[in-house]
């Protein structure tokens, strides 16, 4: 919806990779078996990063379907269309996601929590 794929696709992308890379860092060789922990701890950080974006793009497409649905038996003017069309939420937010702000945030999230377990 919204055309939005193909950014939510990057951002994923994006967001994984960040977390893989900052939970097994490229400077550090792995000569043992990776752990079920640490990746676990990769799949937290992208999850961390990514649900609220993508949670917020899925009720506004739940709630503009349902929107939607009411107006299927409608018949809309012309004026009508053009008012709705220039009353409709302004949706930037969904593309203009700052996905590297939200990974950082994350991270800062975990190792707060890493810190006060100490």
């Amino acid at each position: 919806a919204f055309a939005a794929g193909g950014s939510l696709a990057i951002d994923d992308a994006w967001a994984f990779a960040q977390a893989v890379l900052h939970v097994f860092p490229e400077t550090q060789r792995i000569c043992k078996p990776v752990s079920d922990d640490d990746v676990a701890r990769a799949l937290s950080l992208y999850e961390r990063t990514r649900k609220e974006h993508t949670d917020r793009v899925q009720r506004t497409v739940q709630q503009r379907n349902g929107a939607l649905v009411g107006l299927i038996d409608q018949k809309e003017t012309d004026a009508e269309l053009r008012t709705r069309m220039q009353s409709r939420r302004d949706l930037v937010w969904i593309h203009e996601h700052d996905v590297e702000r939200a990974f950082l945030q994350a991270v800062a999230a975990e190792t707060q929590r890493e810190t006060s377990r100490l």
